[in-house]
């Protein structure tokens, strides 16, 4: 279970490469098939580009558990200091992303998916469709912590037909297309957020920590399929959206971010659009996989993080200047988006900043 260091750049960075876990001799009786040599496997390193980044921190993680023939986790701890990008060919995997800090983003000719910490993305990306693009690591970010479980479709709906059927509601297509992405994101279930400390913890080189890791990550699967009603979407029905109706979505979400603060309000944008303030709300949300206020939220407090990190403003000025009028609303929003206070980023001892 040796893990190959890490191979230095020149001056003071070093690469960080995937690095595959194996099982340990001592737990292989555990695994009926060898789980790295699996067609899911294959497929799975078929999906994106072996993850690579580059650090001033030669000690964090970048990992690949092949836990069975059926599933595969990622766990990334890294101090990024260039983005990876990689083109996605579609596998017909499902993939739980749970990140803690930093951003991903994924994009194609059908829109962009953005998530940013902490939060949980389910995506799906059917056999067929490679039309998507994800970029990792951005710099202005810092670290890069998160785990991602990758799942054969059909497996998992042969684990339980209830969550089957909830996943298919969740990821059920726009405009009846099969071949377009599809995902929804979400805030983290409370009970996966100590399974994934434990995850990003254990110590790789130690079979029994790979036992626990494994463990870990079969129950994160078991707690996120229990309530995966979360992920469900408000609406009974999907809105047939038109190349039009996407464009000015789009322009609609960039006017929301350009003036979060005090945001326009939505009766005028949905005029200015040419659909009405109903079709807008659920359009945004089928789109964009958020409502317009949480986008807006969103903003405001990634905004006030960013000023946490960077300035020595006082935490009520940089309240009033994300747009929030009351110290008190802003705080306890901004423990719920990030799990922890305002007052904690400025710490060197904030959750899962290390």
């Amino acid at each position: 279970m040796a893990t190959p260091a890490p191979i230095q750049s020149g001056g003071d960075r070093f690469e960080i490469a995937e690095t595959r876990v194996n099982v340990p001799p001592e737990m292989q009786c555990l695994q009926t098939a060898d789980a790295a040599l699996s067609d899911f496997a294959s497929r799975y390193l078929a999906y994106r580009h072996p993850l690579r980044f580059f650090s001033n921190d030669p000690s964090r993680r970048c990992d690949t558990y092949y836990l069975s023939p059926w599933m595969v986790m990622a766990v990334v701890d890294v101090a990024s200091a260039e983005r990876f990008e990689s083109p996605l060919r579609g596998q017909n995997i499902l993939e739980f992303h749970y990140r803690i800090s930093g951003a991903i983003e994924l994009a194609g000719s059908w829109g962009e998916c953005r998530v940013f910490e902490p939060a949980c993305l389910l995506w799906f990306q059917p056999t067929g469709c490679d039309d998507a693009s994800e970029r990792l690591g951005e710099a202005l970010r810092g670290r890069e912590t998160w785990v991602s479980l990758y799942c054969d479709r059909v497996w998992l709906d042969q684990v339980n037909e209830g969550a089957a059927a909830i996943l298919e509601s969740a990821l059920s297509p726009d405009e009846g297309s099969a071949v377009l992405p599809r995902f929804r994101a979400g805030p983290h279930i409370g009970a996966t957020v100590p399974l994934l400390r434990e995850i990003v913890r254990a110590d790789r080189g130690d079979p029994l920590q790979w036992l626990y890791a494994s463990a870990k990550a079969n129950e994160l699967l078991y707690v996120t399929l229990s309530n995966i009603g979360a992920f469900a979407p408000r609406d009974s029905g999907h809105l047939k959206l038109t190349e039009r109706d996407r464009k000015q979505l789009h322009l609609i979400r960039d006017v929301l971010a350009a003036n979060f603060v005090a945001p326009p309000r939505l009766p005028d944008l949905a005029r200015r659009a040419g659909m009405n303030y109903s079709k807008l709300c659920t359009a945004f949300r089928q789109l964009f996989g958020e409502t317009t206020a949480e986008f807006v939220r969103r903003q405001r407090l990634e905004f006030a993080h960013g000023l946490l990190r960077s300035s020595d403003l006082q935490v009520q000025q940089i309240a009033m200047q994300a747009g929030y009028a009351h110290h008190g609303s802003f705080t306890a929003a901004f423990a719920r988006q990030f799990g922890y206070s305002p007052k904690q980023v400025r710490r060197p001892t904030a959750p899962l900043a290390r």
